[in-house]
């Protein structure tokens, strides 16, 4: 399920209004809340996610975002890729379960 939602938001980043992706990923996350409480990407909101932790989130799930995206994606950051793979501040910006 949580495959499923990165390739979502990898697939529509830049096709889908910004409101509309964190409204789906909240809906989404709800989803995986419900099979699964102590998932880790709970901690993060979908403002989060798409901030920048979809890096560090995608490498901990182990999906792999194309090199495509990922080239489009780090130019939008407001930090360097770097600030997000960074471990310290993967697990600071994590709620205990935001949802």
């Amino acid at each position: 399920m949580i495959q499923q939602l990165l390739e979502f938001i990898e697939k529509h980043y830049f096709d889908i209004p910004r409101k509309k992706i964190i409204k789906i990923i909240s809906h989404r996350l709800e989803e995986i809340r419900e099979i699964d409480n102590s998932n880790i990407i709970l901690g993060y909101s979908p403002e989060k996610i798409l901030e920048g932790f979809l890096i560090k989130l995608a490498e901990f799930y182990d999906y792999k975002l194309s090199p495509n995206f990922l080239e489009k994606y780090e130019k939008e950051l407001p930090h360097s890729p770097s600030y997000y793979e960074n471990d310290y501040q993967f697990y600071r910006n994590r709620k205990k379960n935001y949802f």
